[in-house]
């Protein structure tokens, strides 16, 4: 009786560890989406500047050649920026204004039924994600649209379409910022439509 009094007294007394684990989940992920967001805004800059310095390079020597002042050439005016990055937004851009955005582009095969409604879903969600307003049209053979919203709102949802679908990667999104918002449309609409441009024949 006295030994287990004994060893029922040792386990009694015996110090209890208890392990507590802190989720960390949560902090990782959203530190590493932090993360890749600047890493993917920087890239885009860093594109921005290597893309000015060719096209003002270009632009200089075509004034040459022309007998012109460099101030008199701008070849980055009249190009594409398909397969480009978007130009920044203007530097004195003020909070009042916003950026008009027309864009087209084909798809080639086109979306297949599922597909369509698929891709009438994904762009109304990024119009809301990105506070974009306007109109649009999207057809087996792709997406037409005219919207608006402020500068980086405008890019933010370019760039998403471009992550999203790698056709919009050859989209030529003709942006014109400083447009007052006298001119921004109120709502987002989006028509299910057989084709693009309804010819009438």
């Amino acid at each position: 009786h006295e030994s287990s009094s004994a060893a029922a007294a040792a386990v009694s007394t015996t110090p209890t560890r208890t392990t507590t684990t802190t989720p960390t989940t949560t902090t990782s992920t959203t530190t590493s989406t932090t993360s890749t967001k600047a890493q993917e805004a920087k890239a885009r800059k860093d594109a921005r500047r290597a893309l000015r310095r060719q096209v003002a390079s270009q632009s200089a020597e075509v004034a040459s050649s022309l007998g012109l002042p460099v101030s008199a050439v701008n070849l980055g005016a009249s190009l594409s920026n398909a397969h480009r990055p978007l130009p920044a937004p203007p530097a004195n851009s003020r909070p009042e204004d916003c950026t008009i955005c027309l864009f087209y582009q084909y798809k080639e095969p086109a979306w297949k039924t599922k597909d369509h409604k698929a891709a009438l879903t994904k762009v109304t969600e990024l119009a809301a994600q990105y506070h974009i307003t306007g109109r649009g049209r999207c057809a087996p053979e792709g997406l037409n649209c005219t919207l608006t919203a402020s500068p980086n709102d405008m890019r933010a949802f370019c760039y998403a379409l471009r992550k999203w679908d790698d056709s919009f990667q050859a989209t030529d999104f003709k942006l014109q910022d400083g447009v007052s918002s006298t001119h921004k449309f109120r709502t987002f609409t989006l028509r299910k439509v057989d084709e693009l441009v309804g010819y009438g024949l």
